[in-house]
């Protein structure tokens, strides 16, 4: 514990955002020239390149594009997009407190989009006459329905015994490649921990929060979960984000990663798998923004460094950047450098480490700059 953790490559490319960033000017530009068929089209040009080009028809008014465990169904009749996305389907037993989560999420999460009960189904639904698809509103009801199914259906499903309505076009692991996840799922949680122990007999015990943070994150960008498993995680990464007194955040956290190393291998493996993807679930960084996000971090890292508190310094970093991996989608170039210097301060002692984080973060904020659109 006089070292730093471990750094281990993930077996998984990294996640590119495909967003065509260098498009949102044309489709702006569109739009504010009053072509709104034209703008929903320059949208989804702008989500995936080509995209507009993938329709159902020679007419070019009706798209079905898989999205997680959805599909994402846009209609364009009478100058009317309307976009639907088949959820779930709901037992009779399960059908009110489940919609009462429902309204829930209507009321409190869904700002565009609304959740709505056909039958024993439900369904995100959205509808908007084309003169009113301003390009900001169009992406963001598409971005929250793929983002609400995502976060929602394996709760759904474990909770109240609900059914996928669609078929989920996923890409499974192989078992090598499970036996490894399930082993260094276990290693990372048990590593915690360790960490934590140690903290608390050095008497900076506040520095589990930190020890926390990283086991979550590096289950994530290790074998980027899917399932349940996810859904515990950003519960767990919300709770140490909350407001909560420090000491009552890290007490609960040490319960929830030892209920999470409880997890039995055969549940595990059914949250360990690819998912197509229409909207990313991430925002995507360019240069600037990953500079935006750290510059925090590197303030606050310099002035550890100044008073040669390499724990400190060495925890600030290791955070900032699998915290920037987890959240944005960043270029690979910046990827590659926070991979390089992660395994090189790898098992080396906090001074060493702390330096060689260091190097990586200077050299990541000297990076050329350009700014992202959304």
């Amino acid at each position: 514990m006089n070292t730093a953790p471990r750094f281990n490559k993930s077996f998984l490319a990294p996640m590119i955002g495909v967003l065509n960033s260098d498009h949102w000017t044309f489709v702006m530009n569109v739009y504010e020239q009053k072509d709104y068929l034209a703008t929903v089209y320059a949208v989804l040009d702008y989500v995936q390149k080509g995209l507009s080009d993938k329709a159902l028809n020679a007419e070019k008014t009706s798209y079905a594009i898989p999205h997680g465990s959805t599909v994402v169904y846009l209609e364009i009749i009478d100058e009317v997009l309307k976009i639907n996305a088949p959820f779930l389907k709901i037992p009779a037993r399960s059908l009110i407190p489940l919609m009462r989560q429902v309204a829930e999420i209507n009321f409190g999460t869904l700002v565009l989009a609304q959740i709505a009960l056909e039958g024993d189904e439900i369904q995100f639904r959205y509808e908007c006459p084309l003169e009113l698809c301003e390009p900001y509103k169009l992406y963001r009801v598409l971005e929250e329905i793929c983002i609400q199914a995502d976060a929602n259906d394996d709760i759904f499903i474990e909770k109240f015994g609900a059914q996928r309505l669609a078929k989920m076009q996923i890409a499974h692991f192989t078992d090598e490649q499970i036996d490894l996840a399930y082993q260094m799922y276990q290693a990372y949680l048990q590593e915690a921990l360790d960490y934590m122990a140690y903290y608390e007999q050095r008497r900076i015990e506040y520095f589990g929060w930190d020890a926390l943070y990283l086991a979550y994150t590096k289950i994530d960008y290790f074998m980027r979960p899917q399932g349940v498993l996810k859904s515990h995680l950003e519960k767990a990464i919300k709770e140490l984000n909350s407001n909560l007194d420090m000491a009552e955040k890290v007490s609960k956290g040490k319960t929830t990663v030892e209920k999470l190393l409880q997890l039995e291998k055969d549940r595990f493996a059914e949250s360990i798998y690819q998912t197509s993807q229409f909207i990313s679930e991430k925002p995507k960084f360019e240069v600037a923004g990953v500079q935006d996000y750290l510059n925090k971090t590197y303030n606050t890292v310099r002035d550890e460094r100044n008073k040669r508190d390499y724990i400190g310094s060495a925890l600030s970093m290791l955070c900032g950047f699998y915290g920037l991996i987890f959240y944005y989608h960043i270029p690979q170039a910046t990827h590659e450098l926070l991979t390089e210097g992660l395994a090189k301060a790898s098992g080396a002692e906090w001074e060493l480490a702390s330096q060689h984080l260091w190097e990586t973060l200077d050299t990541v904020m000297g990076q050329n700059n350009r700014n992202n659109n959304i």
